[in-house]
C-alpha cells in the first residue's frame, strides 16, 4: 500500500510540476505579446515636426494645412495616400483622423468616459 501511495504522490506531483510549467510559459508568452504591443503600438502625441497631429486633430484644426502638407504630414506618418487622387484636402483629413482615433490619447479618453 505505501509503495502505491508513494507512486500516486510521485506521479501527481510530475503532473503538477508540467501544470505549472505550462501555465508559467503562457504568462511569459502573454507578457512578451503585451511587450511587442507597446512598443508598436502608436505612442501618444503623434508628432510630425512641430506639430502634436492628436491636439490638431483633437482641435478641428487639420484643415488649415495645406494639402501637400497633409499629403506630406501623411507620408511621413507612413500612412497609404498613393490611392487619393483627388486634390482635395477631405482625404487626408480623414487618414489623419482614422490615426489618432487609434492613439492611446483616444482609448483612455473612451475608457475614462465609460
Amino acid at each position: 500500500m505505501f509503495s502505491r501511495l508513494t507512486a500516486k504522490k510521485t506521479y501527481s506531483t510530475g503532473s503538477e510540476d508540467v501544470e505549472r510549467y505550462e501555465v508559467d510559459k503562457e504568462k511569459d508568452i502573454q507578457e512578451l505579446t503585451e511587450e511587442v504591443m507597446k512598443t508598436f503600438a502608436l505612442q501618444h502625441p503623434i508628432m510630425f515636426e512641430k506639430y502634436s497631429i492628436c491636439e490638431i486633430v483633437c482641435q478641428s484644426k487639420l484643415s488649415k494645412f495645406s494639402v501637400a502638407m497633409l499629403k506630406e504630414i501623411c507620408t511621413a506618418l507612413e500612412l497609404n495616400v498613393y490611392s487619393i487622387t483627388s486634390k482635395r484636402k477631405q482625404p487626408f483629413v480623414d487618414i489623419l483622423q482614422r490615426l489618432v482615433d487609434k492613439c492611446s490619447c483616444k482609448t483612455m479618453s473612451i475608457v475614462n468616459q465609460a
